[in-house]
């Protein structure tokens, strides 16, 4: 991290961690259309305070509540251990229901 303007730290611009951009992108646009319904311009701390409320938070509960998180682990363990296609679906399988439903292949 390095210091910005008014003692904000922000990504060092020499690296830019992967998925930053689109991080980005995502609260920008969401605050392009916040003002567009507010039909003025907006702080940036109220859109990302808006976008942490209104997309960041409810997609963790997705996440969460779906156990795709579990899924994700699994299948980057099975990428780790160099498992085929066919091992990774299984792997996904067993982590959102707890069975094995390819069994069958």
């Amino acid at each position: 991290m390095n210091e910005r303007r008014g003692g904000i730290a922000g990504p060092d611009p020499e690296v830019i961690p992967v998925g930053y951009i689109q991080l980005l992108e995502s609260v920008q646009v969401h605050g392009y259309h916040l003002m567009l319904e507010a039909q003025s311009a907006l702080p940036r701390a109220d859109i990302a305070d808006d976008w942490y409320a209104r997309v960041y938070l409810p997609t963790v509960e997705v996440i969460h509540t779906e156990r795709l998180d579990s899924a994700a682990r699994a299948v980057a363990r099975m990428r780790r251990r160099g498992g085929d296609e066919r091992s990774r679906a299984e792997a996904t399988d067993v982590a959102l229901t707890g069975r094995a439903s390819r069994a069958a292949w």
